[in-house]
């Protein structure tokens, strides 16, 4: 048996449990302990389609910039541009705090007040302090809600995705489109293995027909071109492994190659990406 044929069968697992992560099946338990972890729905009103653009995250942003541009005023020893844009960076953290009522409490003052004081003193030795406490508040409420929150707003549902498997000319989900892609995949090295090289072909050509479906697929998310996982250097492996399997004695090991290739770069690689945030999506139960 040859190894490279049995490593692209672990390579692909993962892909068999899209079917799972994008499937309404849960627990009541789990239900009632994911429910309390629920945003807030006030956020909807910041972020698109009731905005042209995530304005809570912009208005983030904005009073990052300014709290790091206190620090390098500080280093600079700029101490009155420092108090200029604590100024600034207060009104904004107000005002941030104000956008989501429910997370209000997450925007305490007093150390607001504190770094205000601090930068009084023009002694950096007061200041770093009082700059490190604030990022720990930062840092606290990102650790609870900067993933959901992209979870929701950022990343598409997979579950809503319906695609058209362009063999049956059915609309099927995109976890069942990728399932049968896998199933095209693994069957190519099983058919090998039994020694039965024309079914191999035709599961190779059922393979590169749903990969191309599921390639454009990706722009359905994405509006750039893709320079990874279905690019052309992803394409030309595949292109390859249809020569090889092509010819009347075919070239075991070149084959293996190919199909390692392919799995390692394409889908184990593409499953890094966006496995996790499918997972997220399911186990924070936002949609």
């Amino acid at each position: 048996m040859n190894w490279r044929l049995v490593v692209i069968g672990l390579v692909c697992l993962a892909g068999a449990f899209l079917i799972f992560i994008t499937s309404d099946v849960e627990s009541s338990d789990q239900h009632e302990i994911l429910k309390a972890d629920a945003l807030p729905a006030s956020l909807d009103q910041f972020y698109p389609p009731n905005t042209p653009a995530p304005m809570y995250q912009i208005s983030m942003i904005v009073m990052a910039n300014q709290f790091t541009g206190i620090v390098g005023d500080v280093m600079e020893n700029d101490m009155e541009n420092a108090i200029g844009t604590f100024e600034a960076f207060k009104k904004s953290y107000i005002e941030v705090a104000e956008m989501v009522p429910e997370w209000k409490e997450l925007y305490p003052m007093e150390p607001i007040e504190k770094l205000g004081n601090s930068i009084s003193t023009k002694d950096p030795s007061q200041i770093m302090p009082a700059v490190e406490a604030i990022g720990g508040i930062c840092h606290s409420c990102h650790l609870a809600y900067m993933v959901p929150t992209q979870h929701k707003y950022r990343w598409d549902n997979f579950g809503d995705l319906v695609l058209t498997d362009p063999l049956s000319g059915q609309e099927v989900s995109f976890a069942g489109l990728m399932l049968m892609m896998e199933t095209n995949f693994t069957s190519i090295q099983n058919n090998l293995m039994q020694s039965q090289n024309e079914n191999a072909l035709k599961q190779f050509a059922g393979f590169n027909a749903r990969f191309e479906a599921v390639s454009e697929a990706c722009m359905i998310c994405h509006d750039t071109e893709r320079l990874y996982f279905v690019s052309d250097d992803i394409t030309e492996l595949i292109s390859n492994l249809q020569t090889e399997l092509s010819n009347p004695q075919i070239n075991i090991d070149a084959v293996g190659g190919l199909i390692q290739a392919i799995g390692q770069e394409s889908c184990s690689k593409c499953h890094l990406v966006h496995i996790p945030a499918a997972y997220g999506q399911q186990n924070m139960k936002l949609y």
